[in-house]
């Protein structure tokens, strides 16, 4: 009697934990969405990245372990995606390509050091998607070897 006791309030509790986090995410997009230094995209970047962590919050602890392991694992890739998402939506990587492809442009206005910079960036992301494709093959070779991949 006293175990389903304590399950029940510990249930009010996580239930009270829930709605107080609720409140804290509304919070604090709401202060995002209020500040005018914060752009509507910025707001809704850090709405989702409150939410996720909120939700994280949530995981049993015996899961989080299991979590943390593949976040761990997936990591790596996923910011070799944000960081091609980023070059490509750079203004200053932008003006770089079309000053690149542009012949005519190029002879004018010559490289800057911020054009050669880029570049280097460009090489840089580049060699780090050949060692993603790399990885993430070798992940399933060996994962396939162990028969935990069909």
């Amino acid at each position: 009697m006293g175990a389903a006791l304590g399950d029940i309030v510990s249930l009010g509790g996580f239930g009270a934990n829930i709605a107080g986090s609720i409140v804290s995410l509304l919070g604090d997009t709401t202060a995002d969405i209020a500040d005018d230094r914060v752009s509507s995209w910025e707001a809704v970047k850090n709405f989702g990245k409150n939410l996720g962590w909120t939700a994280a919050g949530f995981i049993p602890g015996g899961k989080l372990g299991k979590v943390a392991k593949n976040i761990m694992r997936w990591a790596p890739k996923m910011l070799v995606v944000l960081n091609d998402y980023n070059l490509l939506n750079d203004e200053s990587n932008k003006n770089t390509w079309n000053k690149l492809t542009n012949e005519s442009r190029l002879l004018k206005e010559g490289l800057t050091d911020e054009d050669l910079k880029n570049v280097t960036y460009w090489i840089r992301a580049f060699t780090g998607n050949i060692n993603a494709v790399k990885s993430a093959a070798r992940d399933i070779k060996y994962s396939r070897a162990r028969g935990t991949v069909g």
